[in-house]
């Protein structure tokens, strides 16, 4: 676009450049949105002009470049973090729920989940550190149910709301205990026992839970309020990471520049004019899909509100468009899930793998079979197998045994595969009648 833009500003809200007129001195875009009002301070801050009287000259393609935040953020990081490219891209649009007005703070729990040493906690807290401790986030190395379960009660001014709770290496109890699970729900209040009297307790505010572990396994209740997300364990990935320390140079991550690209960042309401047109493309097989359908939706606002100065906006909503569907659809392809969606922890992930390793999808195998495979003993295998029965990976059939001639369960995995969202060409006819339309059935959640 070769055109002399000294003449012009760029409106954040109508996505254009629109001629400026002077008003009280200021220069302001004729169409008068409040954004699109720049002191020449603010301006050469943000890296664009708006008045002839600046030197430099604008084009439509710098405006995305300098916008571009996803892009930005990644690449700072993986100066510090070595590989796991998809899951800083992950992480960060998990983390842009802080800007989603109308989101669903339960859709964007999530557990780093892999094996003791595959550097979790060192990628959270690196990339935590965007934002500000205390104000944006709470960080604990450790912290016990009991802890959690007086944290900031004696503060009334005090919300969650917007903020992060940071929680390293989490063992099962607190995993599992019913104090977090009072900070994963929609509930706020709890009882608890101090001193042989019960006292009720409100948690005020929703923060979005991110927490690493790498041997606690959700239960079953937990698991369906939690993202779970894995480090890449290849060994190229190992040769990676000892090849960076082997060079022994040192790339920090320039957190003042991230903090500013952040603080660039408006909250704002999001429109998502295609999800009827997801709605209708998706399963109703399994009752899960009910609350992991808002999942989907809170995602696609993420990336959109972190796209914010490359999408239109109507009055105070920020319209979706098809790149913020396919990061949705990155990070849900990225999860650690089952058939369905569904979580499924680095735990029984693994135990899945050593019985297909094992037996494959023809043999048919027995619970005496799962405990020497797996090494765990008989009811942890009664559970596993229940578990993967539920889940579709795995039918039984009873046979007679050959020595006590009694029915015996047998069981063989079978040839399964995850469900796949669908490419956002399959969800609409046309990418720019949805982009375009005015009188759509519209969603704010």
């Amino acid at each position: 676009m070769n055109k002399d833009f000294t003449d012009y500003a760029y409106c954040l809200n109508c996505k254009n450049f629109k001629t400026k007129k002077s008003e009280n001195g200021g220069d302001i875009c004729w169409c008068r949105h409040i954004n699109s009002i720049y002191t020449k301070d603010s301006a050469l801050r943000n890296g664009y002009h708006t008045c002839a009287n600046f030197d430099s000259l604008l084009s439509v393609k710098s405006v995305k470049s300098v916008f571009s935040c996803i892009g930005k953020l990644q690449s700072e990081l993986e100066k510090s973090i070595v590989g796991e490219k998809s899951l800083i891209k992950c992480l960060i649009l998990l983390m842009g729920s802080k800007y989603v007005i109308n989101k669903n703070p339960l859709s964007f729990h999530t557990l780093l989940n892999s094996k003791s040493g595959s550097g979790k906690d060192f990628i959270l807290g690196t990339m935590i550190k965007m934002f500000e401790e205390n104000k944006d986030y709470e960080n604990f190395t450790r912290i016990s149910s009991r802890a959690l379960d007086y944290l900031h009660t004696n503060e009334p001014e005090f919300s969650w709301n917007d903020k992060f709770l940071v929680l390293h290496d989490i063992d099962d109890n607190i995993l599992n205990s019913s104090t977090l699970k009072l900070f994963l729900t929609e509930g706020t209040k709890t009882a608890i026992v101090n001193d042989g009297k019960v006292k009720s307790r409100e948690v005020r505010g929703k923060p979005v839970v991110l927490m690493t572990s790498a041997y606690s396994d959700p239960g079953k209740e937990q698991l369906r309020r939690i993202n779970i997300l894995n480090l890449d364990e290849t060994k190229e990935q190992t040769k990676r990471i000892m090849l960076r320390k082997a060079q022994q140079v040192t790339q920090e991550v320039n957190y003042k520049k991230l903090n500013k690209i952040l603080f660039e960042l408006i909250p704002s309401r999001v429109k998502i004019d295609f999800a009827e047109q997801i709605a209708t493309k998706l399963s109703e097989e399994d009752v899960f899909m009910r609350t992991f359908f808002d999942k989907i939706l809170d995602f696609i606002k993420s990336s959109c509100v972190l796209n914010q100065y490359e999408r239109k906006r109507d009055n105070e909503y920020l319209i979706a468009e098809a790149e913020d569907y396919n990061n949705a659809k990155f990070l849900i392809e990225n999860l650690s899930t089952g058939i369905n969606f569904k979580p499924m922890s680095h735990n029984k992930k693994d135990k899945l793998d050593q019985l297909k390793h094992e037996f494959g999808v023809s043999e048919w195998f027995r619970l005496k079979d799962v405990q020497t495979i797996c090494g765990i003993n008989y009811s942890s295998a009664y559970d596993l197998i229940n578990s993967f029965l539920q889940d579709g990976f795995i039918e039984f059939k009873s046979m007679k045994d050959e020595y006590s001639n009694k029915n015996v369960n047998n069981y063989r995995l079978k040839e399964v595969q995850k469900m796949q969202l669908p490419s956002f060409r399959e969800i609409t006819d046309n990418i720019d009648t949805i982009n375009n339309t005015d009188n759509t059935d519209n969603t704010d959640r």
